[in-house]
């Protein structure tokens, strides 16, 4: 067999430049068919022509299926079952992260929204394009929102930066998120340096007071809120988010009574001081 039929039969690509049977090389063309050899077709994806030789039905061509990608799905999802606190206004936020990854609560984190009133911060921590939110929200007219539930974990606290919390520097790796509830005090001014109204001051009392007592008995406190709630050592589980993060956030929640409030938090309670 000449060279050229030799390729012919096992070279099937039209439009290559083959070999000549003197042995040069021929114009990219689709090739003379060989006389006396048997036609070669196509091979066929997907299928194969019927008909057979001189058959005029065409290729079928089969379309693969494509998976069905199932949709993204957030990492939290607002779940419309209610607050924990009777009395709050059930405002739920979709950005949390579910559960705590084991972790207790061992500390509450106040905060000032610098900005805004209670609804409209409720609102801004509930839109998905934020990534932010805390548990609850307290107005300066004494309204409490709650945002997420106790049992999962808000985005309010952030990444330590230069913390003087001292449970930082012992959960190194952690983000502080999992064992703290976060609470926003709504603040016009964009320093912070309003004082609380004296409706939100006693919203806040009650709400930390509230929640020293129910974390133990839902099961959701650390050992370390526990035993410094036991001993009177509040300053060391309420703090604010300035003592996480001392750079960026130096002026959270800004203007603070601290003694004065760990004072209330402790009043007609038995035993313990602040």
């Amino acid at each position: 067999m000449a060279v050229g039929e030799l390729r012919w039969h096992r070279d099937r690509t039209y439009g290559r430049c083959l070999p000549q049977p003197d042995g040069r090389l021929g114009a990219r063309r689709r090739p003379r068919h060989p006389p006396g050899a048997a036609r070669l077709r196509p091979a066929v994806l997907c299928g194969h022509a019927h008909g057979g030789e001189g058959g005029s039905a065409r290729p079928q061509r089969h379309r693969p299926e494509l998976p069905q990608l199932a949709r993204p799905r957030r990492v939290g999802a607002a779940v419309p079952e209610g607050p924990d606190l009777a009395g709050a206004i059930w405002h739920p936020s979709p950005n949390f992260w579910p559960g705590r990854e084991g972790c207790g609560v061992d500390g509450i984190v106040l905060h000032g929204t610098a900005g805004g009133d209670g609804p409209s911060v409720a609102a801004f921590l509930s839109d998905p394009s934020r990534e932010a939110s805390t548990h609850f929200v307290i107005g300066q007219d004494g309204a409490v929102f709650q945002l997420v539930r106790l049992r999962d974990s808000a985005w309010g606290n952030g990444i330590p930066v230069h913390s003087r919390w001292p449970l930082i520097a012992e959960r190194t790796g952690v983000n502080p998120n999992r064992y703290t509830i976060s609470i926003e005090h709504a603040k016009p001014s964009a320093d912070n340096s309003d004082p609380l109204t004296p409706a939100q001051l006693r919203a806040s009392v009650s709400l930390v007071r509230w929640l020293l007592a129910a974390l133990p008995e839902l099961g959701l406190a650390g050992d370390h809120l526990v035993e410094r709630r036991d001993s009177g050592s509040l300053r060391d589980i309420v703090i604010g988010h300035c003592d996480i993060d001392s750079v960026t956030r130096a002026h959270c929640p800004g203007t603070w009574d601290w003694d004065g409030y760990l004072e209330l938090l402790v009043a007609d309670q038995p035993g313990g001081s602040a």
